[in-house]
């Protein structure tokens, strides 16, 4: 019996042509979006050996700047050698998820200025610098015309541009922020911050404060509002609000010259300092050239606020 011959087939391909264009394609798009994902390289850093951070600054020494990026107004600092970097979200938006920050990082919420305030403390690692920004840009909401960003820290402008690049992606639920103002019996408004005029109000409420001692009231401040707010649980009666003499303007002028905060200050209080600055579209060094200030205050500036706080007597 004759045996047939085998009849060979050739081969289909595992993948046909198509087929590989198409995964050549779908990597061409991937491998971009893949290297976003990936660290930056401004978040690759090394922290300070021990021997070498530093935690206090000279402001005199220091460089605050101002600019938009990605849209939105940015305060940062630069803090050689600090070991940590600090993101501050200044908004009138607030997150409705509950927050989860990584646990090396420290999270502040607080209610300052009118606006809701996330400060995220991350120590100067890759790690933490990125788990922070992916956190917050997770979790907070999207930016409005009244979000700015404050950073400080071990900063230059690549590794700034590269923290609000993560947080201009924010999108998250949220809800509006109107802070309720504590209850008081009396109020007084604060001018803005920044010029003679809150000065001159401080200097009023120094001297109210002083002139109650004596008796049972109380005073308080709510910085919680835009306008910063002088709370009495009492009404003041009319020697109360009678206007102080020059002497008493100038004795008040010199006590507060004299508990001006030195000008080497810790990381945190600098942070602090610029954050007030960005609330309110300030110069960034506002709070550090306030000696110049209360020096230049006149009685004469003094008198037009007391006058538009209890009127001209």
């Amino acid at each position: 019996m004759r045996s047939r011959s085998a009849v060979s087939h050739p081969k289909k391909p595992l993948f046909n042509r198509r087929f590989l264009w198409l995964i050549i394609l779908l990597l061409l798009f991937l491998i971009p979006l893949l290297d976003r994902m990936g660290p930056s390289d401004a978040f690759l850093v090394t922290a300070p050996s021990s021997d070498e951070v530093q935690t206090h600054f000279d402001t005199a020494d220091l460089a605050p700047e101002q600019r938009r990026i990605e849209g939105v107004p940015v305060t940062w600092l630069a803090l050689p050698d600090s070991d940590h970097v600090r993101v501050s979200v200044l908004t009138d938006r607030q997150p409705l998820e509950n927050p989860s920050p990584p646990q090396v990082t420290q999270l502040n919420l607080e209610a300052r200025h009118g606006l809701f305030v996330a400060t995220l403390k991350m120590p100067f690692t890759t790690s933490a610098l990125e788990d922070g920004t992916r956190f917050l840009s997770l979790w907070l909401p999207a930016t409005t015309d009244r979000t700015r960003y404050v950073i400080s820290g071990n900063l230059d402008q690549d590794r700034v541009a590269a923290i609000v690049e993560q947080l201009a992606v924010t999108d998250a639920p949220s809800a509006g922020f109107d802070p309720a103002p504590r209850a008081a019996v009396t109020r007084f408004s604060a001018p803005v911050p920044g010029g003679k005029e809150y000065l001159a109000f401080a200097l009023a409420t120094d001297i109210l404060r002083q002139r109650l001692s004596g008796y049972n009231v109380q005073m308080s401040r709510d910085d919680s509002q835009r306008a910063h707010q002088a709370l009495f649980n009492s009404t003041l009666d009319p020697g109360q609000r009678a206007l102080p003499s020059e002497d008493t303007f100038e004795q008040a002028r010199t006590a507060r010259l004299d508990m001006l905060p030195p000008s080497t200050r810790s990381a945190d209080e600098l942070h602090q300092d610029i954050l007030l600055a960005a609330a309110y579209d300030l110069s960034a060094d506002t709070q550090w050239t306030r000696s110049e200030r209360w020096q230049d205050l006149t009685y004469d500036d003094f008198v037009t606020q007391w006058e538009a706080l209890f009127g001209s007597p």
